[in-house]
């Protein structure tokens, strides 16, 4: 079933008349096995053809007692995953292949609701895997399946589609009809929360900006909590109606002004830099991808011209200077004002392309490879 291929890789030991020496001294080399599936490689090769992307859907592989369980959103790649295990070698044994298709985009499915104020999203089963983004207390995802090691749930995010993990005790699940009510009865709050036991009036649980909870002063949380909501402590945001929705965008981004920088954070505890656009559009009522590489797709192109920005324009950036892929991996919001720009790098502030500003970045002057305006001709005035 394996293929195994061995790296060598040193091991460090100090003689006894150096013991003090810093410098570790390179004695024989350890030998490490790493295995590589077939079925896995297989798998691998469904998943390029198809240009499936990750974020969105899902593809995993794993064994079993008597083969492989292959699971998939997509009914469409059902069939390639059987066509590609039926093409492995026949000295593979690799076992049967069961397929388990999930509940597809769209689709009824179980649902699942944030109970806690910031839940990370994860890209594998374990607290010690990379954040990807995060849910916010009251936002509801799809549960796609529940893995069986680890108890962690596997789920889609209602709003943007956002796949990964989350730990079970941060989510509690709703029958389809009660979900639905929730959807309908919250709304985005704009104020942090506490949420107080109404007996013993202690804070059991803290909701940032950015929620998403009914507007009752007294209520039962889907976990069955009953809990009465309070003012909160913390950042809260604000959106002028009164301004053009760009400009609003603009004074919603600048609720988040010093907030630290969090890889797929989502709230005023810690954001990143497409999680700060994404709200700032949706304080405004506004949808928009969670990720730069995906923002940069939508709306029309500006070019590279400041000359053509309006409030509320997206500018984009790649990590080197001149890079050949010009793979995004940073985004801001232009303000209007001046040559400035509202960003997510080490916290939320004010930065300039331009070289006689004080707040001048070197970086995003090098990096900037464009401008995308994803508020329709006809919105940006209202």
């Amino acid at each position: 079933m394996d293929r195994d291929e061995t790296y060598l890789v040193p091991r460090f030991a100090v003689p006894a008349d150096r013991r003090r020496c810093p410098i570790p001294q390179p004695i024989s080399p350890l030998p490490v096995t790493v295995s590589t599936s077939l079925p896995e490689t297989a798998l691998g090769r469904v998943r390029a053809r198809s240009g499936a992307d990750a974020r969105f859907v899902h593809l995993s592989l794993d064994p079993t007692p008597t083969g492989w369980l292959a699971r998939t959103d997509r009914p469409d790649l059902v069939g390639p995953l059987r066509e590609a295990f039926e093409a492995l070698p026949p000295d593979d044994n690799a076992g049967e292949l069961s397929v388990e298709l999930l509940p597809s985009a769209g689709q009824t499915a179980e649902q699942v609701v944030c109970i806690v104020g910031a839940l990370p999203v994860r890209g594998e089963p374990a607290e010690r895997a990379e954040q990807v983004t995060e849910m916010l207390l009251g936002e509801q995802a799809d549960l796609l399946y529940t893995d069986e090691p680890s108890g962690w749930h596997r789920v889609r995010q209602s709003l943007d589609g956002y796949l990964g993990w989350v730990s079970p005790g941060g989510v509690a699940a709703l029958p389809q009809l009660d979900a639905t009510a929730w959807a309908t009865a919250t709304t985005l709050r704009l104020e942090p929360a506490s949420l107080v036991d109404p007996a013993t009036r202690e804070v059991i649980r803290r909701g940032p900006a950015g929620s998403r909870l009914p507007t009752d002063t007294l209520l039962t949380l889907p976990d069955g909590v009953t809990v009465r909501v309070e003012p909160g402590s913390g950042p809260s945001l604000s959106v002028r109606d009164d301004l053009p929705l760009g400009e609003r965008i603009v004074e919603a981004a600048r609720g988040y002004f010093g907030t630290p920088y969090r890889w797929g954070g989502r709230s005023p505890l810690g954001i990143d830099c497409s999680g700060l656009t994404q709200m700032a559009y949706r304080l405004c009522g506004v949808e928009i991808p969670r990720d730069a590489s995906l923002q940069v797709l939508q709306g029309s192109d500006l070019g590279t011209d400041p000359a053509a920005f309006q409030p509320g324009d997206l500018l984009f950036y790649t990590r080197q200077p001149d890079e050949p892929s010009r793979k995004i991996t940073h985004v801001s919001i232009w303000t209007g004002r001046a040559s400035d720009v509202i960003h997510a790098s080490s916290w939320v502030r004010i930065n300039s392309a331009d070289e006689r500003s004080p707040a001048f970045s070197r970086r995003l002057h090098d990096t900037f490879v464009g401008a995308r305006r994803l508020i329709p001709a006809a919105a940006q005035m209202a």
